[in-house]
């Protein structure tokens, strides 16, 4: 009796982990970050979603900036299947730290030095 609930066990993390295997090969590209940017002007960045070589669309995308005064978001807008474009300002010069979200998950983050005009 013992042999069933441990098979039943080894089935249910087996199926687990067959899941989190396919969902893990989701990539995400950004269009190489510049080194600095200009506080007041805006950068257009390209946020690319595929699985298995192939474009995805219907997601929520959004890059999100933070300093030290604070955090803004700003929302990705599709322009083709898998590719959203995402429109961001930096209000102020400073250190500023960027996310790249897809849905409610983070998939890159990175920095960047804010000049003035």
């Amino acid at each position: 009796m013992s042999v069933r609930p441990s098979a039943a066990v080894l089935a249910v993390a087996a199926i687990v982990i067959a899941a989190a295997g396919f969902t893990n090969r989701t990539k995400v590209t950004v269009s190489k970050p510049p080194a600095h940017a200009t506080a007041g002007t805006t950068s257009n960045a390209l946020v690319n979603v595929s699985r298995r070589g192939r474009r995805l669309d219907g997601f929520r995308t959004a890059i999100e900036i933070q300093d030290a005064d604070g955090r803004v978001t700003f929302p990705g807008h599709e322009i083709e299947p898998g590719v959203y474009r995402v429109r961001v300002v930096f209000p102020r010069v400073g250190h500023w730290t960027y996310k790249v979200k897809i849905g409610s998950i983070s998939e890159m983050r990175g920095g960047l030095r804010v000049v003035p005009r």
